[in-house]
């Protein structure tokens, strides 16, 4: 009931000693099993090595000693829903013989092999690239949790068309923009400044990696209405782009402030 080891010089023997050089020589975990009583019936050397456990103690075992216990009716279940030919059964926990668990992308094929209605199965162990992609997707969901804490409108601003391609919560709340709809304007739309300074400002040459900081502007509201800001940005590339991040600050109480001052201390003078 197993896959004797093939000559690796196969080229001149039969189809049969090439499928199980193929077998026996594929880097990753093979193993042949019966589909009415789940044994094991052929393992490969990539199965021995990555499970830890011998060749005798695997086709002693059936495919669900290699399946933590709470994924058993899963496993049933799907083995229970086989079909004729080939199968891409997605990612399947696995557990190694010292008990660590493995994360495992599973494809398989339904074929007689030596009287038995069998599956062929290779298992692809996904389990570094799952949990890269979950600490990833851990960093991107920090990133957007500190993003839309910000105080500030933050925004980030293609150089080349002007247009936003991130934007925090502050900035549509500052806005009265939705994310999406700030997502669809260009940063012109936001300045409520004379044509010509607003064109000035877009076209003036920035180098990659500058910060500026511009005390005074002037935007607007989604309903037209004017406030001051002040705007403190940092140019860079990305991702092949010309970008910058704008750091955007109503300044409105503060003018106010500033002007009432100014009024009090004129009226001082003039007293």
């Amino acid at each position: 009931g197993g896959i004797a080891r093939a000559d690796p010089d196969c080229s001149s023997r039969d189809p049969q000693d090439r499928d199980r050089f193929l077998f026996e020589a594929n880097p990753h975990p093979m193993w042949i099993y019966d589909l009415d009583t789940l044994a094991f019936l052929a393992v490969n050397d990539a199965a021995l090595r990555h499970y830890g456990y011998s060749r005798d103690e695997f086709l002693a075992m059936t495919i669900k000693d290699i399946r933590p216990p709470e994924d058993v009716p899963a496993l049933l279940q799907n083995v229970a829903r086989v079909t004729e030919g080939l199968d891409e059964a997605g990612v399947w926990q696995h557990r190694r013989k010292d008990g660590t668990i493995l994360e495992v992308e599973v494809t398989s094929h339904t074929l007689a092999f030596d009287g038995h209605r069998a599956e062929l199965v290779l298992a692809h162990d996904v389990t570094e690239r799952r949990r890269a992609e979950r600490t990833l997707r851990e960093g991107e969901e920090r990133y957007r949790t500190l993003f839309d804490l910000e105080s500030d409108a933050i925004v980030m601003i293609d150089n080349e068309t002007g247009r936003l391609l991130e934007a925090n919560a502050a900035a549509s709340a500052m806005y009265g923009y939705s994310r999406d709809a700030l997502l669809d304007v260009l940063n012109t739309d936001l300045s409520a400044e004379p044509e010509d300074t607003r064109r000035v400002t877009t076209r003036t040459p920035i180098l990659s990696d500058a910060t500026v900081r511009i005390p005074l502007r002037l935007h607007r509201r989604r309903d037209g209405t004017p406030f001051p800001v002040e705007i403190t940005g940092r140019f860079f590339a990305w991702r092949g782009r010309s970008v910058h991040i704008a750091a955007i600050r109503d300044i409105t109480e503060r003018v106010q402030t500033e002007k009432a001052l100014h009024e009090a201390h004129e009226r001082l003078q003039a007293v």
